[in-house]
């Protein structure tokens, strides 16, 4: 098996709202590697490194829980205070589960990133759209979707920075 210091690469794991399905085991194993980002929504589930939260109340109930002091806790400008981190930009369409496109945004500084638990044939257009832009925005940066089907054709044939595998085989190339 390889690790991710053998590939000379970047690897981060993103955490979409749809993990619930993969094993609990695996994913610990996953951040103890690399660095692991998803939403508030999957922490209990996933436990990532970098969690994000988008929606402003939200964000203060998290921080009077104490969570930035178990994760790196990612909030918009709007919210923050020191001991946390922040992210800009605004997502103009109300979507379900905002913070898996914003991780996107925030893994995307490394060169490969590993979308787990995210559905690229999403019923909702704005949150397919959200995706895709965010994926298509980053051309140096290569992403695989960890799914058990074959990447959509629709919009995603038009962008080359993005390939489908599932779980099993990415674990044993990357880990």
């Amino acid at each position: 098996m390889a690790d991710s210091e053998d590939l000379d690469i970047n690897l981060a794991w993103c955490v979409g709202s749809a993990i619930e399905h993969y094993s609990l085991p695996r994913l610990q194993q996953i951040k103890t590697l690399t660095p692991t980002w998803g939403g508030w929504r999957t922490y209990n589930f996933a436990n990532t490194n970098n969690v994000i939260c988008y929606n402003e109340d939200v964000a203060e109930q998290l921080v009077a829980k104490s969570w930035q002091t178990v994760c790196n806790l990612y909030v918009k400008e709007s919210v923050w205070q020191e001991g946390l981190f922040r992210f800009g930009g605004h997502i103009s369409h109300p979507i379900d589960n905002p913070e898996d496109i914003v991780a996107i945004h925030l893994a995307s500084q490394n060169d490969l990133v590993v979308l787990l638990g995210y559905d690229l044939a999403a019923k909702d257009p704005d949150y397919l759209g959200l995706l895709y832009a965010a994926v298509a925005a980053y051309p140096d940066c290569q992403f695989i979707w960890v799914n058990d089907q074959a990447l959509p054709e629709q919009p995603w044939s038009s962008v080359t920075n993005i390939t489908c595998d599932n779980f099993e085989n990415v674990l044993s190339y990357l880990l």
